[in-house]
């Protein structure tokens, strides 16, 4: 029975091995950081109940067999608490604001484990006789039922997170399977009697089952994710190819090709180029070059300028452009300044583009000295566009996008791209 208990141990090393490699390799986020240190702490139980099998019956590795249990069980213990910890972050809550859900856990933990240790003296809980051999006390269920409160109570807040609709059906079920599969291999544990490998082996299973239906549906969510973010995209595109601008542009050129045709070839030549890498933008879900999104922008401005002749002054400061962008992140802002700044303003104004190399980011400035908005009027903010370039700009690196303005002396949009690889 020992030896089927290490083999039972060694396999439930390896898939916990196994599993801690996909969590290490996949997405980084305090979730995963919690999960695996949980798997960290089953291994480390798996391989002291190991110790535990291995020393037992062997009068000459006494010490080693204690120390082997003591730590079986203080790992086991440990692990609750980390469980607590987890469900914390499944359940968004902030670091601090239920700090009681969060020490006493381990509190219980604490003297769970000092109850354990002063055991070898005591026999409290267990007892190991002059044979090496391991029997628990008829007190020992007070442990094993301290330890479920603990994991019974986070499953009382998952359980009414469902019912608040804080969480999803999915996620929680996952968290009552998870839950569920040691819970009761422990109850059979107890009615066999004798070691702990198999509550362990259980508890193993219900890491990898939660870990593939965690992963199942986070590529399920990637991908619903990416059809979303193609469509929104799409409409982002088909919004900057505004139906007016067009109407304009092409009366422009019209009207150039019988007083001016050169420059008539060259609107021609940059509305093309301004179509088409709206059009691009649609297939293309990668990042693109400053340089090219200044190209585009610049694109943008030099047909505008053909309508507004003076009306509307562009300057332009930059000093590195070797960096990356999402599409469409910089124009629909200088868009906005044209619209909503300079072409209402009595003479028109002037629009600045600066771009600084700092030590931890690029800035990119957008300003203008035309009409302004009032910042407390969301509803203007969110007409012009600004919370959707900012939600990609967030999305690419945690990126920031900051506004300010003043009705009667303009606005200023300032972009803090994150340097990383």
């Amino acid at each position: 029975m020992r030896m089927f208990g290490i083999g039972v141990d060694l396999m439930a090393v390896m898939i916990t091995f196994v599993i801690s490699i996909g969590v290490i390799l996949g997405k980084k986020n305090s979730l995963n950081k919690y999960f695996l240190l949980m798997l960290l702490l089953n291994a480390l139980t798996l391989l002291a109940d190991i110790g535990t099998l291995t020393f037992m019956g062997d009068t000459a590795a006494l010490v080693l067999l204690q120390v082997s249990l003591i730590m079986q069980l203080s790992f086991t213990f440990l692990g609750v608490a980390v469980f607590n910890f987890y469900i914390d972050v499944v359940l968004s809550e902030k670091k601090g604001a239920r700090p009681m859900y969060r020490i006493v856990p381990f509190v219980i933990v604490f003297i769970l484990i000092v109850l354990c240790v002063t055991s070898l003296e005591t026999g409290l809980l267990f007892q190991i006789d002059a044979n090496a051999n391991v029997k628990y006390d008829n007190y020992f269920w007070i442990v094993e039922l301290l330890g479920c409160f603990i994991v019974i109570f986070n499953v009382a807040r998952v359980v009414k997170s469902q019912i608040m609709k804080k969480i999803s059906a999915i996620t929680a079920v996952d968290i009552y399977i998870f839950v569920a599969i040691p819970m009761i291999m422990l109850v059979i544990q107890e009615l066999l009697g004798g070691s702990l490998s198999l509550f362990y082996a259980a508890t193993t299973v219900a890491f990898l089952l939660y870990y593939i239906s965690m992963n199942t549906h986070q590529n399920y969510n990637m991908m619903n994710e990416s059809v979303e973010a193609v469509k929104a995209q799409t409409e982002l595109v088909l919004s900057q190819i505004q139906p007016h601008f067009v109407f304009n542009t092409l009366t422009t050129i019209k009207y150039l090709c019988s007083t001016n045709p050169h420059l008539a070839i060259e609107a021609v030549t940059r509305f093309a180029k301004y179509l088409r890498r709206n059009l691009d933008t649609i297939s293309n879900e990668n990042l693109v070059r400053f340089k090219d999104e200044l190209e585009h922008t610049k694109n943008y401005l030099w047909l505008e300028q053909l309508r507004f002749g003076k009306n509307l002054k562009v300057e332009y400061s930059i000093d590195c452009d070797n960096f990356y962008v999402p599409a469409l992140s910089l124009q629909p802002i200088v868009e906005n300044a044209v619209k909503h700044g300079i072409t209402k303003k009595t003479g028109g104004g002037l629009i600045t583009i600066n771009v600084r190399e700092l030590d931890e980011c690029y800035r990119i400035t957008v300003s203008d000295d035309g009409v302004g908005f009032d910042k407390q009027e969301r509803s203007k903010e969110h007409h012009i566009g600004i919370p959707d370039v900012r939600m990609r700009m967030s999305q690419l690196n945690g990126s920031t996008l900051h506004v300010q303005s003043a009705i009667g002396v303009g606005t200023s949009v300032v972009y803090e791209i994150i340097k990383d690889e």
